[in-house]
């Protein structure tokens, strides 16, 4: 038990070896107090009457090691109350040496503790390696069960997708193509509330189309006046939209005021923001007739507009492969 508890220390660090060091702690005055009661005394004295004392010193022991599982997550409670028992009775058994009247006695009082010091030693280490197998086990469950998760969120992205292929490959007019899918977004994008399209015309930014299934959809044309309304001249720093085209990339902020104001109004941005309840915004730039996949060749190619998607998660809460599928959605919509 020493052994396991001192390679224990050894190998461990920071707060694990203090916590360690209380228990050795725990160990050293309950078996002082139990030698100078049953030991030293009545050999000095012949009195055996403080006996009482050496069981009662166990409190240090038990105070200490439960402090130590408790505060700082030392030990398994299974290998701790088994290593406690056992330590329990090889102190006992010590003890009982040291009492032992004649040769025999002590020859039969050895022979009995150093067996159960051994036995003592296979149990512990028999109980740590079967806790050790079981987290093992625990653990290869985790992650089998998130590899499980990973594979169907990957299966329900590619049925998204697939869903909005078909409607690329059967709308022939871009007005209705555009609007199907930008309808399907909320089914087929988790988290996404929708997403709103706004195409190039010369040097403006114009608005096109926005998801009509989010039950904010009506208000929030009311406010703006229709989308036909929103314009706004193709000037960098103007809006992260016009950004997002001039600059070529991605633009993300949790702010709907970044993308949309100008030309709306700040205050009329904030209250849009409220209504729908959007935490994040990503903007992607839609390509005409290519195929992104093939581009950082983008340098080379004018976005014919770009495509704003709104989140309901702020972004700590959303995962790289949200993103993704924005992006997958935009260049879906980009082949067409």
């Amino acid at each position: 038990i020493i052994y396991l508890l001192g390679r224990g220390y050894l190998r461990s660090s920071g707060e694990q070896r203090y916590a360690y060091r209380l228990v050795v702690s725990g160990i050293a005055i309950f078996t002082v107090v139990n030698i100078l009661v049953n030991v030293v005394i009545p050999a000095l004295t012949g009195n055996q009457e403080y006996y009482r004392y050496g069981n009662y010193s166990v409190v240090f022991f038990t105070s200490l090691a439960t402090y130590s599982i408790v505060a700082h997550n030392l030990f398994e409670i299974r290998t701790f109350t088994t290593a406690t028992a056992t330590i329990a009775i090889n102190i006992l058994l010590i003890s009982k040496l040291f009492l032992s009247e004649r040769l025999s006695d002590f020859l039969v009082n050895l022979l009995l503790a150093v067996s159960v010091g051994l036995g003592s030693v296979l149990l512990v280490g028999s109980v740590s390696r079967e806790i050790a197998r079981r987290r093992e086990v625990e653990q290869l469950a985790k992650e089998k069960t998130k590899a499980l998760g990973e594979v169907e969120e990957r299966n329900k992205n590619l049925a998204a997708l697939q869903r909005i292929a078909q409607i690329v490959l059967h709308e022939s007019d871009q007005k209705p193509m555009v609007q199907s899918i930008l309808d399907e977004i909320p089914k087929q994008l988790g988290h996404c509330q929708g997403a709103t399209v706004c195409l190039r015309r010369g040097d403006q930014l114009i608005g096109y189309a926005v998801t009509q299934t989010h039950f904010a959809t009506k208000r929030v044309l009311e406010l703006v006046g229709g989308l036909d309304k929103y314009s706004q001249p193709l000037k960098r720093g103007a809006n992260l939209l016009v950004d997002a085209i001039l600059e070529n990339e991605i633009k993300e902020s949790p702010h709907l005021t970044d993308f949309v104001s100008p030309p709306l109004p700040k205050s009329l941005a904030v209250t849009i923001e409220k209504i729908t309840g959007g935490q994040h915004q990503v903007a992607v730039p839609l390509y005409s007739n290519v195929d992104p996949s093939v581009l950082p060749i983008h340098a080379n190619v004018e976005p014919l507009g770009v495509i704003l998607f709104s989140f309901e998660l702020p972004r700590a809460q959303l995962t790289d492969q949200d993103i993704e599928m924005a992006k997958a959605v935009a260049d879906n919509m980009s082949l067409a």
